[in-house]
């Protein structure tokens, strides 16, 4: 955590560039995500990316559709 905090403060000072920001804060996001909730996060592509982004989506809708059936019963 303290790692991310030092990391934030980098980028406000201009000490590192957006894309390196972005970057090393993904890394240690996923790290903190692997410790706390044991969730390990794949190995980044683009097309992995957008299959994640449209399994979310599903996931969404799948549970609208499933909240909207409890209403009518």
């Amino acid at each position: 955590m303290a790692s991310l905090l030092t990391l934030s403060d980098d980028y406000y000072h201009n000490r590192i560039s957006f894309s390196e920001y972005r970057e090393k804060r993904k890394e240690f996001i996923d790290l903190i995500d692997k410790d706390l909730n044991g969730v390990v996060v794949p190995a980044n592509n683009k097309q992995g990316d957008k299959l994640n982004d449209e399994s979310l989506m599903n996931k969404a809708l799948s549970f609208l559709k499933l909240d909207k059936v409890k209403e009518t019963n």
